[in-house]
């Protein structure tokens, strides 16, 4: 199996710590791309939830949970967190100032009244120690890098308490400063084929 991530991009960085806080270990592989890109065998997945999804059955994580119902809330708040949040929050206003390649979509990437509201949305539906109640599940993992990419940007989150109380709560996992302790995700990324050791 081959875990293909450039380390610094946010869009690896739920994979990273999900494979860090379990203790999976990938051969040394050359960064490709903006999205991270498991192979094993003849299946190949380049989406993070796709890729949490499967490596969360393959080792049986409690993080994605056998139970049907509880599976569906984690799907749907995956769901939520990459068709809504992520582009509004990350793509739209975040990206094009963290990464010059990135292009704002109409040129003006502040943070906008439109990302707010999904911090807002976001803060309300987090009233628990993580986003799908009192456990810790892969939609953690995902929705804590898209929230963190705002931070390059000076957000604080002083205004969404629950966000604050849940991110405290990532920030407290084995592997967070691994993956998060740098500043390097607000670099560009780099293109010169240096491999990663996942």
């Amino acid at each position: 199996m081959e875990l293909y991530a450039n380390p610094i991009l946010t869009t690896a960085r739920p994979v990273l710590l999900f494979v860090a806080e379990n203790d999976l270990d990938f051969v040394s592989v050359i960064p490709s791309g903006l999205v991270p890109a498991l192979i094993d065998g003849e299946l190949r997945l380049t989406r993070t939830p796709a890729i949490l999804k499967y490596l969360a059955d393959l080792i049986h994580s409690p993080a994605y949970p056998a139970d049907l119902s509880r599976r569906a809330r984690v799907n749907e708040r995956m769901d939520w967190l990459s068709a809504n949040f992520h582009r509004s929050f990350g793509c739209d206003p975040v990206y094009p100032q963290v990464f010059p390649q990135s292009h704002a979509v109409n040129g003006d990437a502040r943070l906008g009244e439109g990302a707010c509201d999904w911090l807002r949305a976001l803060d309300d539906r987090t009233t628990a120690e993580f986003l799908c109640g009192e456990k810790i599940t892969i939609a953690d993992y995902l929705g804590a890098a898209y929230v963190c990419a705002g931070e390059a940007l000076g957000c604080s989150f002083a205004d969404y308490p629950n966000i604050g109380r849940w991110l405290a709560n990532m920030r407290r996992l084995k592997s967070w400063s691994s993956v998060f302790g740098t500043a390097d995700f607000i670099a560009p990324p780099p293109c010169d084929g240096t491999a990663a050791r996942l």
